[in-house]
C-alpha cells in the first residue's frame, strides 16, 4: 500500500510501544479522530507531555463533540480505566483540547 502524496509513513511498530516495551519513543505523538452524528471524538496520545505544574507522563487526551474530555496517565493506567481528566489544571485542558483541533484541521 502506498501513501497518499504529501504523507511519509516511518515504519515503525507500535506493538513494542503498546506493551510498554519501547526504548525513546519513536513518535512525540500519536492523532486519531472519528467523525459520526453525535459520537465524534478526537485523539492524541503524548510520548512525554509535561503538565503546567511540572508533572511528565505519558498522556492519552480525548476530546468529544459534546465538550466533553477523557486523559489517562499511560504509565499508571494503561488500560485507560481511570479518567484524570478532573485533576488536571483547567489551563491543561485547554492547551490539550486547542492541540486536538489544530491536528484535526491539519490538511
Amino acid at each position: 500500500m502506498t501513501p497518499p502524496p504529501g504523507y511519509r509513513l516511518d515504519g515503525h511498530s507500535m506493538v513494542p510501544t503498546l506493551h510498554g516495551t519501547a526504548g525513546p519513543a519513536v513518535r512525540e505523538f500519536t492523532y486519531s479522530e472519528f467523525f459520526l452524528a453525535c459520537s465524534t471524538w478526537r485523539l492524541v496520545r503524548l510520548a512525554a507531555y509535561t503538565d503546567s505544574v511540572g508533572v511528565t507522563r505519558r498522556l492519552a487526551f480525548h476530546a468529544w463533540c459534546t465538550n466533553q474530555t477523557e486523559a489517562y496517565d499511560l504509565d499508571a493506567d494503561r488500560y485507560q480505566l481511570n479518567d484524570i481528566s478532573s485533576s488536571l489544571p483547567t489551563v491543561d485542558l485547554r492547551r490539550l483540547t486547542a492541540l486536538t483541533e489544530v491536528l484535526g484541521e491539519c490538511q
